[in-house]
């Protein structure tokens, strides 16, 4: 179990509810005085074996049917270009 004061908690709000996610509860306190809990959703965290299960997602379906689409279109580099011989 971690402990973080209100401030630190104030400043680093994503990397401390990461933490939480990934390992354990967080306390956090104020003035040395615990006032929160900040712990994983049900189901979120931590999966038997160590990790959140990533390697076992489920794509979105709307995900699945774009992604294996052939991408193109112009070359960033083409359309720079084009535009600085405009503003000549």
């Amino acid at each position: 179990m971690k402990t973080v004061t209100i401030e630190e908690l104030d400043d680093k709000t994503g990397q401390w509810l990461r933490q939480a996610v990934r390992h354990e509860q967080v306390i956090v306190t104020d003035h040395g005085r615990p006032i929160a809990e900040v712990s994983a959703y049900p189901g979120q965290g931590v999966t038997p074996g160590g990790g959140r299960g990533f390697r076992n997602r489920a794509l979105l379906p709307e995900y699945e049917a774009i992604m294996n689409r052939p991408v193109g279109g112009t070359d960033s580099t083409e359309i720079i270009g084009q535009d600085r011989e405009d503003r000549l």
